[in-house]
């Protein structure tokens, strides 16, 4: 169980850095192409505010896959 929640922690990193990609791709209008727009506009405080939200966004789903290591193997749990 354990490397199947590893796998989903990784595959969620890259289904968020993909997003930009595939928005372009898909010709689909959210955040991906606002944070295209941004750049191509030198809008630094938007580009700032939206990679601090996606390292948030990030860093929680790792909280969750760190808790779900400790649920599903009390071995590992944390001091």
């Amino acid at each position: 169980m354990l490397p199947a929640i590893t796998v989903i922690g990784i595959e969620f990193a890259f289904l968020v850095g993909g997003l930009v990609v595939t928005e372009q791709v898909s010709d689909l209008n959210g955040i991906g192409m606002l944070f295209v727009q941004s750049v191509s506009r030198n809008d630094f405080t938007l580009i700032q505010a939206l990679v601090m939200a996606g390292r948030w966004l990030l860093c929680r789903h790792q909280l969750v896959v760190d808790l779900l290591y400790a649920r599903v193997r009390p071995a590992h749990r944390y001091a």
